[in-house]
């Protein structure tokens, strides 16, 4: 392979040549191992290229060598390619970062990310290019924009819908769902925006038309309900989502696509169970990555600038190490990661893998790591590690939210059609009874109070279980500001809802060892109300809640640890794997809400833990014990 010639001779001073050649083979080093394509073209031909730019293309270095530098990306690119490295040569404004589409020697078709910078060679200008292989995802963004209305069609209990709206014509398509929701055979009539306008009731066509514009002209999207007239005159309420919006080429609005729902059962019941959104985000189009170096011999490393950016520090903050690194690794990653590199150095297992950090403000980050090189010194032995590492924080935010769109999905059909459903049914029928007896009678005595006791009862669960949905939605939706918050105000606050209980002698006991602080929303108080309220609601007769609040260390994190426990009934073992579970409950707790669910949830959103044990030890009868363990963070 001809070496790469000196770009720019800086004086002819001995000790300044030896530092040029230092320079020139660290670049050498860097280009021939790193697994971004490096191309470096003057006028119109390439005059290196690295090994990775062979992979990429699919023609070898003495093929590129010579070629112009645009001929082997897809034809459209070709003109974009061709003029703006001409333009950046010539001393000219050229896009630094872009995307192409490819086309390798063998036919494959592919996507590249570049990124381009104006170098002297020879005397003359030239340009030096980084290109990554963003095919998979590209292939990953396609998916994913088909996955999110693929799951709006589930099932026909749901009564949704799926449409886009062409802003330009005015024309609209819709899934079978749509026609039936407004009462037509599915694809029966071209739908337009004018059509949709002409059956919305007269009293809600002003809301309508206004959230139509301001999605038309100011591009906002939004959630709105209103009702509909049937082909039979029937009135139904209808709740119209508008969540994703797509310009054109040119960056002008183009389409805009969504759902509709049939949510007349609801409005009549009073009830307001919000249909989650799936949210998913493109994948970012700047590659999030850094190379690095790992010294087998000191645990040094060496990392370029976005290595440290990805860590929450400025460039060349410090001196990294290994050591250091693994105790910024999430506790629980950080054994793959660890026996990763293990395997590794000692049976020469290069490795790619996931896994967390923690950040200096307290947020999480996933990343990917890539370990492809090991260079071994004279004797064998590992020397040195080569390898890359990717902020993959958002993709894995989209992965995570598509699956939890789908079980959110089933759940809320489930308390659609069983909980709900089933207590207000309980609570119908209990009234149903009081007014057999009150047209038989013509009044209700003291025996009957609990007809009208157990009504209200279901009516208030039948709410709560409501109320409870709506926040895990706004929680999932990413409606609620994630923030530093003090468990020691967030656990006193819990204590003074409780110092009351009608009916009840609960004595609740607050044990703070230590002040505390995470990063978690304002449902942070629901968790701890969550777990005060069971103790309560699950026993009778007086009891003791005690609450104790410590800061543990594990792993070389710091955490806060909350134990709530009582002298109650307690939980039998056969059950303590399955309460946090609402699909393993689901037949047993039937219409007994989502309590324990929700604070599973959230506690898992905050990268924390919760688990239940025996207040005494090989003993359930005697109470039960949950404790709470969230990563704590420096107020």
């Amino acid at each position: 392979m001809e070496k790469p010639k000196r770009i720019k001779p800086i004086t002819r001073n001995d000790r300044a040549a030896e530092a040029l050649r230092e320079s020139e083979h660290k670049f050498r080093v860097l280009a021939e191992t790193m697994p971004a394509a490096i191309f470096l073209y003057q006028g119109d031909k390439y005059i290196y290229v690295n090994p990775a730019a062979e992979k990429i293309t699919g023609y070898s270095k003495e093929e590129l060598i010579g070629m112009n530098f645009w001929d082997w990306v897809s034809p459209e690119y070709k003109d974009i390619m061709r003029d703006r490295g001409r333009a950046r040569q010539m001393g000219e404004s050229a896009p630094s970062r872009y995307e192409v589409k490819f086309r390798a020697k063998d036919g494959r078709e592919g996507w590249a990310d570049f990124a381009a910078g104006l170098i002297e060679y020879g005397g003359r200008p030239a340009v030096i290019a980084v290109a990554f292989d963003i095919t998979n995802r590209k292939k990953a963004e396609k998916a994913l924009k088909k996955s999110q209305y693929i799951l709006s069609k589930a099932q026909e209990i749901a009564h949704v819908g799926n449409w886009a709206w062409n802003l330009r014509t005015g024309g609209m398509k819709w899934s079978d769902e749509g026609f039936r929701i407004f009462g037509y055979s599915p694809q029966e009539f071209e739908p337009s925006l004018d059509w949709l306008l002409s059956r919305v009731h007269p009293d809600d066509k002003d809301t309508v038309t206004k959230s139509t514009d301001a999605t038309r002209y100011r591009q906002k999207l939004g959630s709105i309900d209103y009702r509909i007239i049937m082909p039979d005159g029937s009135i139904r309420y209808i709740n119209t989502v508008a969540d994703k919006l797509v310009k054109d080429a040119e960056g002008k609005p183009l389409w805009v696509y969504g759902i509709n729902q049939d949510v007349t059962a609801r409005k009549q019941a009073e009830k307001a169970l919000v249909k989650s959104r799936a949210i998913l985000s493109r994948a970012q189009d700047i590659a999030h990555i850094g190379n690095w170096a790992w010294d087998l011999k000191t645990n040094n490393m060496q990392w370029s600038d976005e290595i440290f950016k990805i860590f929450g520090y400025r460039p060349q903050e410090f001196q990294p190490t290994y050591g250091w690194a693994i105790t910024r690794v999430f506790p629980d990653d950080r054994g793959l990661l660890a026996s990763s590199a293990r395997a590794a150095i000692n049976e020469n297992k290069l490795f790619n893998i996931d896994f967390r950090i923690i950040t200096p403000d307290g947020s999480i980050h996933y990343l990917n790591i890539v370990a492809d090189r090991i260079k071994k010194d004279r004797s064998g032995a590992p020397e040195w590690m080569y390898g890359i590492v990717e902020d993959i924080t958002k993709r894995k935010f989209i992965e995570n939210k598509f699956r939890d769109a789908q079980a959110q999905a089933e759940l809320y059909v489930d308390l659609m059609g069983h909980d709900i459903n089933n207590m207000n049914m309980v609570a119908l029928g209990f009234l149903e009874m009081a007014d057999d007896k009150l047209r038989a009678g013509g009044t209700l005595d003291m025996s009957d109070e609990q007809l009208i006791l157990k009504a209200v009862e279901n009516i208030k669960s039948s709410s709560i279980l409501i109320d409870n949905v709506r926040k895990l939605q706004r929680e999932r939706a990413g409606e609620l500001k994630l923030m530093a918050i003090d468990i020691v105000e967030v656990l006193a606050s819990v204590k003074d809802q409780y110092l009351n209980v009608p009916g009840r002698d609960v004595k609740i006991d607050l044990d703070m060892k230590c002040s505390c602080a995470v990063i978690a929303n304002d449902l942070l108080r629901d968790v701890f109300s969550n777990l005060v309220g069971n103790s309560i609601k699950h026993s009778s007769g007086p009891l003791t809640v005690n609450i104790r609040m410590t800061c543990d260390g594990e792993a070389g994190m710091k955490f806060c640890k909350v134990a709530v426990e009582d002298n109650g009934p307690g939980i039998p073992d056969t059950q303590k794997a399955l309460i946090f579970d609402r699909s393993q409950t689901v037949k047993k707790l039937r219409g007994k809400g989502l309590g324990l669910y929700i604070v599973n949830t959230l506690v898992s959103d905050f990268h924390g833990k919760v688990w239940v044990e025996d207040r005494v030890y090989g003993d359930h009868t005697k109470g039960a014990r949950f404790v709470v363990m969230l990563p704590a963070i420096e107020k």
